[in-house]
């Protein structure tokens, strides 16, 4: 990737990126990845609490689901394999956030699962390892992701039984499958405005008013998850990301449910 790309890319976080000069730097001169960013962070295990809040598991539960995610050597091998293949990414597959994705797949053991804006596939991995080990205990479940790049998700083995990717614009695309599968755990991680994001989640909750889950990357940007959590009374709690080794600032993550 051209330096410019690069620089493109500090410029959108100015301000964060000059409180971390030697990220920054490093960044400048050798960063693989000009978006969708990925990294380590210090309070993994603040996770739990927000997670065990809102979704009223115990957060010795959780712990151990994070702790399984953490630990799955199976998994990190096989996306290490897979990254080493591109020259503009990363070696080592890093979750950050996701992990509570994980965390909420493994406690809710959702039947149906929609993902909106799938990347590099890395969240889609995640959340299929997770689907993986409910089926093992007799709670089998499906992904959907969407995305409008037919090369998004190449993290993804292509013999996944569990996983259907979605292509097009997701103002169309959307709406079928929501009337046709209605899901029980939606994560919105696709173009981050007030909004594409409130469209999503208001389509969600119509389409069907049973047990649901919402999870949104863009708690750090918009109040759309905690208006809609208000105005339709669900159980909300947010966690911010503490990135390590990176001059990135981290997103917030958002979580709520219907019961």
């Amino acid at each position: 990737m051209a330096p410019a790309w690069r620089g493109r890319a500090l410029l959108t976080h100015r301000d964060a990126a000059r409180r971390h000069p030697q990220e920054m730097l490093r960044y400048l001169l050798a960063g693989k990845e000009i978006d969708n960013l990925t990294y380590d962070i210090a309070n993994t295990d603040d996770l739990v609490a927000p997670l065990a809040e809102v979704l009223d598991v115990s957060m010795e539960d959780l712990a151990g689901y994070l702790h399984e995610a953490q630990n799955d050597r199976e998994l990190h091998q096989r996306l290490v394999a897979a990254l080493r293949t591109r020259r503009d990414r990363p070696n080592t597959p890093r979750f950050a956030r996701r992990l509570g994705w994980y965390m909420a797949v493994r406690a809710e053991k959702p039947r149906v699962i929609f993902e909106t804006g799938t990347h590099d596939g890395l969240g889609s991995a995640l959340i299929l390892r997770a689907l993986e080990r409910n089926a093992g205990e007799s709670h089998p479940g499906e992904l959907y992701s969407f995305d409008i790049n037919q090369l998004s998700g190449w993290l993804v083995p292509p013999d996944v039984d569990s996983w259907h990717p979605i292509i097009g614009d997701s103002r169309k695309t959307l709406p079928i499958q929501l009337s046709a599968t209605p899901p029980d755990l939606f994560i919105h991680d696709s173009m981050h405005t007030k909004e594409n994001e409130r469209f999503e989640f208001e389509g969600a909750l119509a389409s069907h008013s049973g047990h649901l889950v919402l999870i949104t990357d863009n708690a750090h940007v918009t109040t759309v998850l905690a208006d809609i959590a208000r105005r339709h009374d669900l159980r909300h709690a947010e966690f911010a990301e503490q990135p390590v080794r990176t001059w990135y600032p981290g997103v917030k993550l958002g979580i709520a449910l219907r019961p």
